[in-house]
């Protein structure tokens, strides 16, 4: 995978926003990224998340009926904040 931030020159000239980056792969390995991302949509994404997703994806006439709400590995697991350590 290659990843770039992109120059102040090619956001200009492209007109790429500042939150954006571009990321390359090689070709044959796209759809099994693309698969790995979607299979990790339920375990992973909060609701208010997957709403957005499903949204885009309707927008886009996309398939969206695999997400289900209410279903996170880890809703309740992390408490937030900063962890302090003693000593």
């Amino acid at each position: 995978i290659n990843i770039s931030l992109l120059c102040p020159g090619t956001r200009l000239v492209a007109n790429w926003k500042p939150n954006e980056m571009g990321i390359g792969i090689p070709f044959n390995k796209w759809y099994e990224v693309v698969q790995g991302v979607i299979e990790t949509t339920n375990p992973f994404e909060r609701d208010n998340n997957k709403k957005a997703i499903i949204k885009r994806l309707n927008e886009r006439g996309l398939d969206a009926s695999g997400i289900i709400f209410g279903q996170n590995y880890d809703n309740g697991s992390y408490s937030g904040g900063k962890i302090k350590i003693s000593k």
